[in-house]
């Protein structure tokens, strides 16, 4: 699977408009479960660097070694780290706002933390990737054209 990861980050590297996009958007499922992967072992104490090594390479990206360690219940500072230093931010920061939105009104932030206390990744990866599917099928709605919109549909 290493080989197939340097294979395509090569091919990314070369790509330029909307192979780039294409090629990005393809990626950010891998992104995402990294991500996610990371996160859950933060919330059980396993070791950065395992979590790391063991980290899909098709979803590799420099900025997972950003992500802290999760210090006491500080959730909140783990998913701004997550907002700011990914390439799949966006997504966690559509997620947040949709989660923060079924709190109502009168939210404070110690209703965010208690909601991602209680949150299981598996929620936060189906959302993530919910989210992700339908910006790709979007894409390829939207800009391809001709036979790759139309095999990209089925």
């Amino acid at each position: 699977k290493k080989k197939l990861a340097d294979e395509y980050e090569y091919i990314s590297a070369q790509a330029v408009g909307r192979l780039a996009e294409f090629m990005h958007l393809m990626s950010c499922r891998y992104m995402i479960d990294n991500v996610v992967n990371i996160i859950e072992g933060l919330k059980n104490k396993v070791d950065g660097d395992l979590l790391i090594a063991n980290a899909d390479p098709l979803g590799y990206f420099p900025e997972m070694r950003n992500i802290k360690v999760l210090e006491g219940d500080d959730y909140t500072g783990l998913y701004r780290d997550v907002l700011i230093d990914t390439p799949v931010g966006p997504y966690f920061m559509r997620f947040l706002e949709e989660s923060i939105q079924d709190l109502g009104e009168n939210r404070t932030m110690n209703d965010v933390q208690v909601l991602f206390r209680e949150m299981k990744p598996e929620q936060i990866r189906t959302s993530l990737k919910r989210m992700w599917i339908e910006d790709f099928n979007e894409y390829c709605q939207s800009i391809l054209s001709g036979i790759s919109q139309e095999i990209m549909a089925e």
